[in-house]
């Protein structure tokens, strides 16, 4: 049998070591106007505002025709002036699209600014090229 009494008595259970702390991103401060959201909101105002004004004087132009309609000369002038209405009416359209195309990325702009930015950086080494991106997507 054993002897038990001659047994080296057992080490103390060791202390559990310290908890590591991991840091983490404070969480986000919500939805926020960022600069590229100040950018396009203000571009997509300019051009909504410019299209509303081009749109106008297309109009008025269109009307000054109208009203000359039963007057002599009628068809000399409108052929002289058709292409200025139709082309203020083009820039009209176009920019009332290109503003509200604008105030889409603006909204989106403005909907993604809670989450934390993206980096990306390229990287180079032997023989390679490439980019990193680092964030949540």
């Amino acid at each position: 049998a054993p002897d038990l009494a001659a047994a080296p008595p057992r080490p103390a259970a060791a202390a559990a070591p310290a908890a590591t702390v991991v840091a983490t991103a404070a969480p986000s401060s919500g939805r926020h106007l960022t600069t590229a959201t100040w950018i396009t909101g203000g571009a997509s105002v300019a051009l909504l505002a410019g299209g509303i004004v081009a749109g106008l004087a297309a109009k008025k132009q269109y009307d000054d025709l109208q009203a000359l309609q039963a007057s002599r000369g009628y068809l000399a002038t409108w052929d002289s002036k058709q292409s200025s209405v139709r082309s203020l009416t083009t820039t009209a359209n176009v920019m009332l699209g290109l503003g509200a195309v604008g105030a889409g990325v603006t909204g989106f702009l403005w909907w993604r600014s809670d989450r934390d930015q993206v980096a990306v950086a390229p990287i180079a080494g032997d023989g390679t090229v490439g980019l990193v991106a680092a964030g949540h997507f």
